[in-house]
Protein backbone atom coordinates (compact mmCIF):
# COMPACT_ATOMS: atom_id res chain seq x y z
CA UNK A 1 0.00 0.00 0.00
CA UNK A 2 2.59 2.39 0.96
CA UNK A 3 5.15 1.47 -2.40
CA UNK A 4 1.19 2.23 -4.17
CA UNK A 5 1.10 5.60 -2.52
CA UNK A 6 4.78 6.99 -2.71
CA UNK A 7 3.90 5.96 -6.96
CA UNK A 8 1.14 7.87 -6.81
CA UNK A 9 3.58 10.77 -5.48
CA UNK A 10 6.39 10.62 -7.42
CA UNK A 11 3.72 10.14 -10.98
CA UNK A 12 2.16 13.53 -9.96
CA UNK A 13 5.39 15.61 -9.09
CA UNK A 14 6.67 14.40 -12.81
CA UNK A 15 3.03 15.84 -14.23
CA UNK A 16 3.44 19.02 -12.43
CA UNK A 17 6.99 19.86 -13.34
CA UNK A 18 6.16 18.88 -16.86
CA UNK A 19 3.02 21.57 -17.70
CA UNK A 20 6.11 24.03 -15.45
CA UNK A 21 8.46 23.62 -18.53
CA UNK A 22 5.71 23.91 -21.19
CA UNK A 23 5.97 27.40 -21.58
CA UNK A 24 9.57 28.38 -19.99
CA UNK A 25 9.51 32.52 -18.50
CA UNK A 26 11.90 33.98 -21.42
CA UNK A 27 15.28 35.29 -19.50
CA UNK A 28 16.14 37.53 -21.52
CA UNK A 29 15.30 41.54 -20.11
CA UNK A 30 13.57 43.76 -22.32
CA UNK A 31 15.90 46.23 -23.81
CA UNK A 32 15.51 49.90 -22.65
CA UNK A 33 15.43 53.04 -24.82
CA UNK A 34 18.17 54.71 -25.33
CA UNK A 35 19.15 58.24 -27.42
CA UNK A 36 19.76 57.28 -30.86
CA UNK A 37 22.69 59.14 -32.63
CA UNK A 38 21.10 61.23 -34.70
CA UNK A 39 23.40 63.12 -37.20
CA UNK A 40 23.27 66.84 -36.75
CA UNK A 41 21.22 67.97 -39.98
CA UNK A 42 22.90 69.41 -43.19
CA UNK A 43 22.62 73.14 -43.86
CA UNK A 44 20.33 73.58 -46.88
CA UNK A 45 22.86 74.57 -49.82
CA UNK A 46 23.33 78.75 -50.43
CA UNK A 47 22.46 78.93 -54.56
CA UNK A 48 22.32 81.60 -56.39
CA UNK A 49 18.91 82.49 -57.75
CA UNK A 50 17.03 84.89 -59.94
CA UNK A 51 15.57 88.50 -58.22
CA UNK A 52 11.82 87.78 -57.86
CA UNK A 53 9.88 88.08 -61.01
CA UNK A 54 9.67 92.46 -61.79
CA UNK A 55 7.36 93.92 -64.73
CA UNK A 56 9.57 95.40 -67.00
CA UNK A 57 8.68 98.70 -66.65
CA UNK A 58 10.54 100.67 -64.18
CA UNK A 59 7.47 100.69 -61.57
CA UNK A 60 8.03 96.58 -61.32
CA UNK A 61 11.58 97.35 -60.43
CA UNK A 62 10.90 100.39 -58.02
CA UNK A 63 8.06 98.12 -56.28
CA UNK A 64 10.70 95.35 -55.49
CA UNK A 65 12.86 97.78 -53.95
CA UNK A 66 10.75 99.62 -51.97
CA UNK A 67 9.39 95.96 -50.46
CA UNK A 68 12.98 95.63 -49.36
CA UNK A 69 13.56 98.51 -48.22
CA UNK A 70 10.25 98.62 -46.23
CA UNK A 71 11.67 95.26 -44.90
CA UNK A 72 14.85 96.97 -43.70
CA UNK A 73 13.29 99.41 -42.04
CA UNK A 74 10.94 97.31 -40.11
CA UNK A 75 14.50 95.40 -38.97
CA UNK A 76 15.65 98.43 -37.88
CA UNK A 77 12.62 98.74 -35.69
CA UNK A 78 12.55 95.73 -34.53
CA UNK A 79 16.58 96.40 -33.18
CA UNK A 80 15.48 99.10 -31.69
CA UNK A 81 13.12 97.75 -29.80
CA UNK A 82 15.28 95.37 -28.61
CA UNK A 83 17.92 97.70 -27.65
CA UNK A 84 15.38 99.67 -25.20
CA UNK A 85 13.55 96.85 -23.92
CA UNK A 86 17.65 95.56 -22.62
CA UNK A 87 18.69 98.92 -21.16
CA UNK A 88 16.53 98.62 -18.24
CA UNK A 89 18.59 96.05 -16.58
CA UNK A 90 22.07 96.37 -18.04
CA UNK A 91 25.09 97.27 -16.33
CA UNK A 92 26.71 100.79 -16.56
CA UNK A 93 29.09 99.75 -19.28
CA UNK A 94 26.35 97.66 -21.33
CA UNK A 95 24.32 100.59 -20.94
CA UNK A 96 26.49 102.67 -22.83
CA UNK A 97 26.89 100.04 -25.24
CA UNK A 98 23.33 99.75 -25.85
CA UNK A 99 22.62 104.46 -26.05
CA UNK A 100 25.58 104.00 -28.80
CA UNK A 101 23.79 101.29 -30.89
CA UNK A 102 20.38 103.10 -30.68
CA UNK A 103 22.06 106.42 -31.45
CA UNK A 104 23.01 104.25 -34.67
CA UNK A 105 20.00 102.70 -35.72
CA UNK A 106 17.96 105.64 -35.17
CA UNK A 107 19.90 106.81 -37.80
CA UNK A 108 20.09 104.27 -40.21
CA UNK A 109 15.90 104.26 -39.72
CA UNK A 110 15.56 107.65 -40.45
CA UNK A 111 17.90 107.45 -43.73
CA UNK A 112 16.27 104.48 -44.69
CA UNK A 113 12.58 105.99 -44.11
CA UNK A 114 13.61 109.14 -45.97
CA UNK A 115 15.39 107.40 -49.26
CA UNK A 116 14.06 107.62 -52.44
CA UNK A 117 13.62 103.51 -53.31
CA UNK A 118 14.90 104.03 -56.33
CA UNK A 119 17.86 104.77 -53.84
CA UNK A 120 17.87 101.52 -52.28
CA UNK A 121 20.65 98.78 -53.05
CA UNK A 122 20.32 95.07 -51.00
CA UNK A 123 22.81 94.90 -49.06
CA UNK A 124 23.62 98.37 -48.05
CA UNK A 125 22.55 97.72 -44.42
CA UNK A 126 24.36 94.14 -43.94
CA UNK A 127 26.96 95.02 -41.59
CA UNK A 128 26.88 95.07 -37.32
CA UNK A 129 26.92 98.41 -35.56
CA UNK A 130 29.92 99.78 -34.73
CA UNK A 131 31.15 98.93 -31.11
CA UNK A 132 28.88 95.94 -30.51
CA UNK A 133 29.66 92.51 -29.45
CA UNK A 134 27.46 89.78 -28.51
CA UNK A 135 28.46 86.70 -28.67
CA UNK A 136 30.09 86.45 -32.42
CA UNK A 137 28.10 89.62 -33.60
CA UNK A 138 30.76 92.49 -33.73
CA UNK A 139 33.76 90.71 -33.20
CA UNK A 140 33.88 89.21 -36.79
CA UNK A 141 33.17 90.49 -40.09
CA UNK A 142 29.28 90.17 -40.89
CA UNK A 143 28.48 87.29 -42.67
CA UNK A 144 25.33 88.74 -44.50
CA UNK A 145 25.10 85.90 -47.58
CA UNK A 146 25.80 88.15 -50.80
CA UNK A 147 23.24 85.75 -52.36
CA UNK A 148 19.55 84.66 -52.09
CA UNK A 149 19.00 82.01 -49.58
CA UNK A 150 16.98 79.04 -50.50
CA UNK A 151 15.30 77.08 -48.02
CA UNK A 152 12.28 74.49 -47.08
CA UNK A 153 10.71 77.08 -44.27
CA UNK A 154 7.75 77.66 -42.16
CA UNK A 155 5.99 79.45 -39.47
CA UNK A 156 4.66 78.76 -36.23
CA UNK A 157 3.62 82.17 -35.45
CA UNK A 158 2.73 85.07 -37.69
CA UNK A 159 4.98 87.30 -39.46
CA UNK A 160 7.08 89.53 -39.32
CA UNK A 161 8.55 87.03 -36.95
CA UNK A 162 11.00 84.23 -37.10
CA UNK A 163 11.33 81.45 -39.73
CA UNK A 164 11.89 77.62 -38.86
CA UNK A 165 13.75 75.89 -42.26
CA UNK A 166 14.52 72.31 -42.46
CA UNK A 167 18.03 71.52 -41.29
CA UNK A 168 18.10 74.25 -38.80
CA UNK A 169 20.45 73.70 -35.78
CA UNK A 170 20.19 75.23 -32.38
CA UNK A 171 23.71 77.73 -33.24
CA UNK A 172 21.58 78.50 -36.24
CA UNK A 173 22.25 80.54 -38.67
CA UNK A 174 18.50 81.90 -37.75
CA UNK A 175 16.04 83.94 -40.25
CA UNK A 176 13.68 86.60 -39.28
CA UNK A 177 11.52 87.39 -41.92
CA UNK A 178 10.40 91.75 -42.17
CA UNK A 179 9.21 91.71 -46.10
CA UNK A 180 7.88 89.42 -48.57
CA UNK A 181 7.15 90.26 -52.02
CA UNK A 182 3.70 91.77 -52.61
CA UNK A 183 3.79 93.04 -49.02
CA UNK A 184 0.89 90.47 -47.63
CA UNK A 185 2.62 88.43 -45.37
CA UNK A 186 -1.20 86.66 -45.01
CA UNK A 187 -0.32 84.61 -48.04
CA UNK A 188 1.90 82.33 -45.65
CA UNK A 189 -0.20 79.88 -43.47
CA UNK A 190 1.26 78.73 -39.97
CA UNK A 191 2.27 75.58 -40.35
CA UNK A 192 2.73 74.99 -44.18
CA UNK A 193 6.24 74.22 -45.67
CA UNK A 194 7.28 76.25 -48.25
CA UNK A 195 10.42 76.63 -50.79
CA UNK A 196 11.41 79.98 -50.54
CA UNK A 197 14.10 82.20 -51.49
CA UNK A 198 15.40 84.68 -49.05
CA UNK A 199 17.16 88.19 -49.12
CA UNK A 200 19.51 89.21 -46.48
CA UNK A 201 19.25 93.08 -45.42
CA UNK A 202 21.18 93.39 -42.15
CA UNK A 203 22.05 90.91 -39.11
CA UNK A 204 20.31 90.72 -35.94
CA UNK A 205 22.04 91.73 -32.60
CA UNK A 206 22.72 87.63 -31.36
CA UNK A 207 25.35 85.39 -30.02
CA UNK A 208 24.67 83.40 -33.19
CA UNK A 209 24.27 84.40 -37.08
CA UNK A 210 20.67 85.44 -37.35
CA UNK A 211 19.69 87.59 -40.10
CA UNK A 212 16.54 89.65 -41.24
CA UNK A 213 15.32 88.85 -44.75
CA UNK A 214 12.72 89.38 -47.03
CA UNK A 215 10.81 87.02 -48.41
CA UNK A 216 10.99 87.01 -52.63
CA UNK A 217 9.53 83.89 -54.58
CA UNK A 218 8.08 81.57 -52.47
CA UNK A 219 5.57 78.32 -53.43
CA UNK A 220 4.06 74.95 -51.40
CA UNK A 221 7.15 72.36 -50.87
CA UNK A 222 5.90 69.33 -52.40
Amino acid sequence: MKKAISLLLLLSTAIILTGCNRHPVASTPRPQPTEANVPTPSRPAETSQPTPTQNSSHGGEMSWNRVCMDATTKALEMEISRYNSWLGNASASKKKMYRNALDYLQRELKKYQQMDPADYKPGDACHSIPGVEIGTYGKTKCKCPSEPITVEAWVREKLPGMLDYKGESRSGPFYIATGIKGGDFSVIKRGVHYDMTLYPLLPESYPFPSTYVCIGAFKVAR
